[in-house]
Order: structure tokens, then C-alpha cells, then sequence
């Protein structure tokens, strides 16, 4: 399922049609975020439509949380690198893989960090 999709999903929009100046307008909204948009009412309303919900997904991503992924021991983000276990089909991202060796006694551990040496299965999320 596509980003899309999946909020639409989350977020209905409701449509109410009103009046300003004497021209028509319709007002769009969400019913689980704060998000309101007001657009002129004409025969573009498709159009309309499409614009109105990529400002109500700009507007979500906005106003979402945002988490890191840092290690559990000294609580940086930089060092932090999921392992890779057996030979890799090509040269892995540095920045993101380490790699772990062909064998291992326990295939779990799945995360490192380079800067304190922790290994382990989960990193812990904070609010950036």
C-alpha cells in the first residue's frame, strides 16, 4: 500500500460547500487532524480535489512527530549500524551496514554502534 493510500486511509476528508461574496466555494477538512483548506468552486474541482489533498499531506507530515534511532548505551545516532551477517552481494553502505562475518553464535543481534561498541537487537527512539 502506497504512502497515499495509507493516509487517505487514516484521514477522511469531509467537503461543505459555502458562500463568500456571493461566489461558491467548497471548504474541505480532515476529521482526525486540525487541517482545513478553502477552494473556489468550479469545473476544475478534480483538480482542486488532488492540490487540496497534497497540502492536507504536507500539512500532516508537518505536524507529525519526528523519531531518531539511537543507541541504547551512549545515546548517539551517528555511530549506530545494522549488521549484516554472511558475505554481502556487493559493498555495503558504511554509513548505514556493518558487517557482522560469516558466522555468528547468536544471528539476533542485529544493531552496532561504532562510536561505544554496544551490540544488540533494538535501538532506542527519541523525539528529535
Amino acid at each position: 500500500m502506497n504512502a497515499a493510500a495509507k493516509f487517505m486511509r487514516l484521514h477522511k476528508e469531509r467537503t461543505n460547500p459555502i458562500e463568500i461574496d456571493g461566489k461558491a466555494f467548497l471548504e474541505v477538512s480532515c476529521e482526525k487532524c486540525e487541517w482545513k483548506h478553502t477552494m473556489r468552486l468550479n469545473s476544475g474541482l478534480n483538480i482542486g480535489m488532488r492540490l487540496a489533498l497534497a497540502k492536507h499531506m504536507e500539512f500532516w507530515e508537518s505536524t507529525r512527530k519526528k523519531y531518531a534511532r539511537v543507541c541504547p548505551e551512549c545515546s548517539k545516532d551517528s555511530g549506530t549500524r545494522e549488521i549484516i551477517w554472511g558475505m554481502p552481494a556487493g559493498i555495503p553502505d558504511e554509513s548505514k551496514y556493518y558487517i557482522g562475518g560469516c558466522t555468528s553464535e547468536d544471528f539476533s543481534v542485529k544493531y552496532k554502534c561504532i562510536e561505544c561498541g554496544w551490540e544488540g537487537k533494538r535501538l532506542k527512539r527519541v523525539i528529535i
